[in-house]
């Protein structure tokens, strides 16, 4: 049961990060042993060059992680989050019953705290609830709410995507 938690924690991981503008560090969530989530240890050549993947794979995500601050910083449910955010006019306004909206915004982010996490592991091939069990938030549930603005997507206290219709 371990190694499906395992894969169940990494491929909500390695999704939430991807979203949210992680790239590297999704790449060595979901695939930490190589080049594809399959990849094991081996021998001879083929070992050297799958040891240079996983150590190309873990310096691009500790520069990105180190980096994270860059990130657009937002609030949603008095959490922070750290991710990409996205405004932009619609071609034409439209009307949500006696509103009218000439924008969106939409907000993809990982939490501080998942990241501060990952940030102390960056690239772990054992399965990763052995190593630290607070990246277990990231198979929590995911949770929708809806307001007459706007929709908020959350995968447990890990991910947060929301969309907002702006005046």
């Amino acid at each position: 049961m371990i190694y499906a938690d395992d894969a169940i924690i990494r491929a909500a991981s390695a999704k939430s990060l991807r979203l949210a503008g992680f790239g590297a560090s999704s790449a060595a969530m979901s695939a930490p042993s190589g080049a594809t989530p399959q990849s094991r240890p081996t021998s001879g050549r083929y070992e050297r060059v799958r040891r240079e993947t996983v150590d190309e794979k873990k310096a691009r995500a500790e520069e990105e992680l180190k980096h994270r601050r860059d990130r657009a910083a937002f609030t949603a449910n008095k959490r922070r989050y750290l991710g990409r955010q996205i405004d932009f006019d619609l071609p034409a306004p439209i009307t949500v019953g006696r509103n009218t909206f000439r924008s969106v915004r939409v907000r993809c982010g990982v939490s501080l705290d998942f990241l501060g996490e990952l940030s102390k592991h960056p690239l772990v091939e054992d399965p990763i609830q052995e190593i630290d069990g607070d990246l277990k938030i990231a198979k929590e549930r995911t949770t929708t709410d809806v307001s007459r603005k706007g929709a908020r997507m959350h995968v447990g206290e890990a991910f947060v995507s929301e969309i907002d219709l702006r005046s």
